[in-house]
């Protein structure tokens, strides 16, 4: 044959049209056919230049049997669209090279110069061809593999220099990023999610979830098998942005704040336009390679297009948080009720409290008085809402008048939703244990203060030991109780109160992950100066026994300087009895007391003798509401009559010495344990506090 109908042929041919000269198989490989030559080429060279044209029809065969299939995504469709626009735009090109040997004009005829023509243009195509093969095998469970392969390939081709492929490519590429903002548009703008989008990275995790948990658990990004977001790698930066913007709609919408419509629409600026020219245009002429790494000029434009639609959702829903939703209001009365912000209050309600304990009240920790009572004191702060106070009670085996038992009263503070979402319930449980906490201090601070130290006689050198180490030890505890206390509420407590107002009143904080970060931080941090996280625990413990022992030492007093009421004096003595029939080595009854030690039964059940001191003052109301908790507690507080002879007390003395050995225990222990957690570097607030727990040391001179 001739070279002219060889040039037919090929151009027949890289069309994806039958020809004779070459042949095709079922798997779409080109191969030359042998039986054709050239007479003025040697038989290798004519193959050689046939095989050229064979190999990069191969390629777009594979390319042209890949767009004739059907696609149900809609990223793959668009993905086809392109690929079927570039063989366009390809056929015409050969078109173009078929109409040059059509001219009256005479033109040289040669199968090398068409492949010098032909290998260019169809080098754009084959990378196509590769990046679908390459991507073949995860397209159906990630079909936005093809769109990240893209990205990849534009980012390569401008680090070798190939300007025609980077052109090329970044034409497909924003093609089909047009279809993947889709459901990022749509979901940031209406809060709306497709029925089945295997594309989006934003799915429901749980419809069902109810307001307060709106947020949190309603949404969810989606993760592949091995935990990576189902999003293209260069989205990544900004899937959080973007999971946001479509939850502050949803939000608002839930707040009864939106009316429709397309948040876009509510006075925004345009949307910032998404293409090459557009993306490029600030560092090339288009004639050449960006200056700039496509990555970071691609990363900087799609911010902006982000922040276009992030920024003003994100800005109304904080501003319904803090305006219409009260959310800085709600932590303030969080404050108050837990935190203990107005003192009077908190020493009110613990006043109401432990009135009903030292006259002993067998409804001390009724529920339904608790909650009347809580009411009534937080109720008189502005912030405070009184119908969302409640109180809650649980059985407990300690002795009422010990601080350990007052860990069972739990106070229930109950938000709205919105700012629900905000403080979590999780983070309830730490606002409890500082309530705790701050109450046991109290009791503690009261009881000493109220233990009058007058000398019950005098003369003998034995009770002027007694009167030493009364001193004494009323001196330390209370140094210790006073001091415990002006640091939680100073230190601890006030200072992150501060840093959280700061925290939610910056700009960074600027949508309701953030707002939720800046709170679980300030409670992480709240728990860890008050000494309640969960590495710390052997040390609260000690504090804990610390207060209870100062409880245990005023009762002590009270009861051997006679100034109890005689219809008091039973609750004392039998609280005082109890810590030493539990071997707490501080405690024992008063010898103007009878003494009474609790028997078991034969069949294992607890019975209850009611003592003679027993009035019909004690017989109070609240036995009206003889629920479990109190009738729990009450068993546990009214001793048992023993046939045996009663169990003779320790000395005074022997009890104060043991009550002050156990408090140089616990006191050296939390010095330590203080001082060990402050070196590893985590709160310095922990080495001040051990220096003025040891300020009163001197005391150990006595």
């Amino acid at each position: 044959m001739t070279e002219l109908q060889a040039v037919r042929e090929t151009l027949f041919m890289l069309a994806g049209l039958p020809t004779s000269l070459y042949h095709s198989n079922s798997q779409e490989k080109i191969g030359c056919n042998a039986n054709y030559a050239v007479t003025h080429a040697m038989a290798s060279t004519w193959r050689y230049a046939l095989q050229e044209f064979a190999d990069i029809g191969t390629g777009l065969s594979e390319l042209r049997a890949w767009a004739k299939e059907n696609h149900s995504v809609a990223l793959l469709q668009t993905f086809r669209s392109a690929v079927l626009d570039e063989l366009r735009s390809f056929d015409k090109f050969l078109s173009e090279l078929q109409a040059t040997y059509l001219d009256s004009h005479a033109v040289a005829v040669s199968l090398t110069d068409i492949l010098s023509k032909v290998r260019p243009q169809a080098s754009l195509q084959l990378r196509l061809k590769d990046l679908i093969q390459n991507a073949s095998q995860r397209v159906q469970q990630t079909p936005f593999v093809l769109l990240e392969a893209l990205y990849d390939e534009i980012n390569l081709a401008q680090m070798t220099g190939e300007a025609a492929v980077f052109s090329f490519l970044g034409r497909v590429f924003f093609f089909c990023l047009q279809t993947y903002l889709k459901p990022i548009r749509r979901w940031m703008t209406e809060g709306q999610l497709g029925a089945d989008d295997q594309i989006f990275f934003v799915g429901t995790a749980d419809k069902s979830s109810d307001a307060a948990s709106l947020w949190h658990d309603q949404y969810v990004l989606r993760q592949d098998g091995q935990g990576k977001l189902h999003a293209p790698s260069f989205l990544h930066p900004a899937a959080r942005k973007i999971f946001n913007s479509g939850k502050s709609v949803v939000f608002l919408r839930e707040l009864g704040k939106y009316d429709g419509g397309p948040v876009s629409t509510m006075g925004q600026e345009a949307e910032p336009r998404l293409d090459l020219e557009t993306v490029c245009s600030s560092s090339t002429t288009f004639s050449a390679l960006p200056l700039v790494s496509f990555s970071s000029l691609f990363t900087s434009a799609f911010d902006d297009w982000i922040r276009n639609k992030y920024s003003f959702a994100s800005a109304v829903l904080r501003e319904q948080l803090f305006a219409d939703c009260g959310l800085m209001a709600s932590l303030d009365a969080l404050e108050h009720v837990y935190f203990s912000a107005d003192g009077t209050l908190f020493q009110a309600f613990a006043d109401a409290l432990f009135n009903k304990i030292d006259h002993g009240h067998v409804g001390w920790n009724d529920r339904y008085l608790l909650t009347e009572t809580a009411r009534g004191v937080f109720g008189s702060a502005a912030s405070v809402a009184p119908e969302r106070l409640g109180v809650r009670t649980a059985a407990t085996r300690e002795p009422k008048r010990s601080v350990k038992a007052l860990a069972t009263i739990s106070i229930d503070y109950f938000l709205t939703w919105s700012v629900a979402n905000v403080v979590q319930r999780a983070t309830l449980s730490t606002y409890q244990r500082v309530f705790v906490l701050l109450l046991q201090l109290y009791r503690a601070r009261c009881s000493l203060r109220a233990a009058h130290l007058a000398p019950l006689s005098t003369g003998t050198q034995q009770q002027r030991e007694e009167i030493r180490l009364c001193t004494l030890l009323r001196h330390r505890l209370l140094w210790f109780a006073d001091t415990l206390h002006a640091y939680t509420t100073s230190t601890a407590i006030a200072s992150s109160t501060s840093s959280l107002r700061s925290a939610l009143l910056s700009p960074a904080a600027s949508d309701i992950d953030a707002l939720a970060a800046a709170h679980a931080a300030f409670i992480a941090a709240v728990e860890r100066r008050c000494l309640l996280a969960p590495a710390l625990q052997p040390i609260a413990d000690a504090v804990v026994e610390v207060l209870d022992l100062a409880v245990r030492f005023a009762d002590l007093v009270a009861c051997r300087s006679g100034e109890v009421a005689a219809g008091e004096g039973r609750g004392w003595a039998q609280e005082v009895t109890k810590g030493a029939r539990r071997g707490s080595a501080a405690t024992a009854a008063s010898t103007k007391t009878s003494t009474y030690r609790r028997r078991r039964p034969r069949d294992n059940r607890r019975r209850s003798a009611l003592p003679p001191t027993l009035t019909a003052e004690d017989l109070s109301s609240s036995e009206e509401d003889s629920d479990n908790d109190n009738v729990a507690d009450a068993d546990a507080d009214v001793p048992l009559v023993d046939a045996a002879a009663p169990r003779q007390a320790k000395p005074l003395l022997h009890q104060l010495r043991d009550m002050k050995a156990q408090f140089d225990s616990l006191h050296g222990f939390v010095l330590a344990g203080l001082r060990g957690v402050a070196r590893a570097g985590d709160e310095p607030c922990w080495e001040m506090l051990a220096e003025r727990l040891e300020w009163e040391d001197v005391g150990r001179k006595w």
